[in-house]
């Protein structure tokens, strides 16, 4: 081998060097870039759970007051259909509401 070969043989080594180190650095600087990315889109995450948790404790919130709300509408309206139920039956039996014409049972008998 003469010299002039030699030294193609050690450029073209050398040139694959460079290029294999060039790409070994772009690829650095790629991965570099991508986990500042994931770093950034771990915390916009971290914010959004954040954000959602306050604003499903709202909402918790706001559906027991409704919640709560619609049980004591509930309970009205069964008090008032119950006291409609006792006004009627009273009605009937005292012909009016009148207490005073209500017939009386005789409870002893001889």
């Amino acid at each position: 081998m003469s010299n002039h070969d030699h030294i193609n043989t050690l450029n073209n080594r050398a040139s694959e060097t460079i290029k294999l180190m060039e790409q070994n650095i772009y690829d650095t600087t790629n991965r570099g870039k991508m986990l500042e990315d994931l770093n950034d889109n771990a915390k916009l995450l971290g914010e959004n759970a954040a954000v959602f948790k306050k604003d499903s404790s709202k909402l918790k919130c706001r559906i027991i007051r409704n919640n709560l709300k619609l049980f004591f509408v509930l309970i009205f309206i069964g008090t008032v259909v119950l006291a409609s139920i006792i006004c009627g039956i009273v009605y009937r039996i005292c012909n009016g509401l009148d207490l005073s014409k209500c017939k009386h049972h005789n409870t002893t008998q001889m």
